[in-house]
């Protein structure tokens, strides 16, 4: 289950920001934003698939919350409002049936009624903004300024990620034509014992989490990766006492990535940042110091913001 949720989370972070391009030596970064005519479309299909396989392996009809899940995903959250007949039509159920669930929908403030019809209530809204995905949309938008001011200090691929069970959740990757080619797109889940910023997360993540990592068996993707517990051990102890991470070539060949940590309110842990190139060109020294001034800057603005905690 928490490896669906990971999958799940990291595909709807990847449809929510596209690959952000910078081009050349620009001092300016644009995200991309792909058009859709409905975007909640992929959502809408997902949701009764998921209803259909349910019922399907009970070989019973939806059940009374599959059937509220299906009302709940016509309403419209934007003000607007949808009458119980065009409810009823569009998901297939009795009028009578429809009213019914959404009577029960707004006694628990999930639905709202109004003149027009009915849409989405306030406490559902509270709850989406309280999912892993909405919190890691609103902290990638809160860190992209100083994404960008990282990328024009070194004009070098950036990347924010921040850990998850399955390895690292990247949330933005900024990049240019000179950037060192790598597979890594927004959404993507990268190997947390073989990046830099997969290690700076592990360093300063909770025991559990980190212990997790330590003893299962790790993929070597190069030669230069660590691949044991006890050498990732000995690793990330070098990191929490340094305060960065370093790739040298442990993901991809003659890469060099180094990341640091991004702290919130209360110095709970947000996620990291990491600056990546071929290895001949990065002036190790000079880019640590860039991404640590940043990474300071911006862990500072994260800590001014009330609910940056739990991030």
């Amino acid at each position: 289950m928490t490896a669906a949720c990971d999958t799940l989370e990291a595909a709807v972070t990847a449809a929510a920001h596209s690959t952000t391009a910078v081009a050349g030596s620009a001092t300016t970064a644009t995200t991309a934003t792909t058009a859709t005519t409905d975007p909640r479309a992929d959502t809408r299909a997902a949701i009764r698939s998921a209803v259909g396989t349910a019922a399907q392996e009970r070989r019973t009809p939806p059940g009374a919350v599959e059937k509220s899940l299906l009302v709940l995903d016509i309403l419209p959250g934007d003000g607007n409002a949808i009458g119980v007949s065009e409810v009823a039509r569009r998901i297939g159920l009795p009028k009578t049936t429809v009213h019914r669930i959404l009577g029960l929908l707004t006694d628990l403030g999930l639905a709202e009624h109004r003149l027009a019809g009915y849409g989405l209530g306030r406490r559902i809204i509270d709850l989406v903004r309280q999912t892993p995905c909405m919190r890691t949309t609103q902290l990638r938008d809160r860190l992209l300024p100083h994404l960008c001011d990282l990328y024009r200090l070194t004009d070098e691929a950036v990347h924010l990620g921040v850990l998850r069970d399955q390895g690292v959740l990247c949330l933005e990757r900024l990049h240019g034509v000179r950037s060192a080619a790598l597979p890594i797109r927004v959404g993507t889940i990268l190997p947390a014992h073989g990046t830099a910023m997969g290690k700076v997360l592990l360093a300063f993540a909770d025991d559990v989490l980190r212990e997790s990592w330590l003893t299962t068996q790790l993929t070597a993707h190069t030669a230069r990766t660590v691949s044991s517990g006890p050498a990732l051990q000995r690793e990330l102890e070098l990191v929490r006492s340094k305060g960065f991470a370093v790739d040298r070539g442990e993901f991809r060949p003659q890469v060099m990535c180094l990341a640091a940590p991004v702290w919130g309110r209360g110095r709970t842990l947000a996620a990291a940042v990491s600056v990546s190139g071929p290895a001949h060109r990065i002036d190790a020294a000079e880019t640590t110091r860039q991404l640590r001034n940043v990474a300071h800057a911006a862990s500072r603005a994260l800590a001014a913001v009330p609910d940056a905690s739990g991030w």
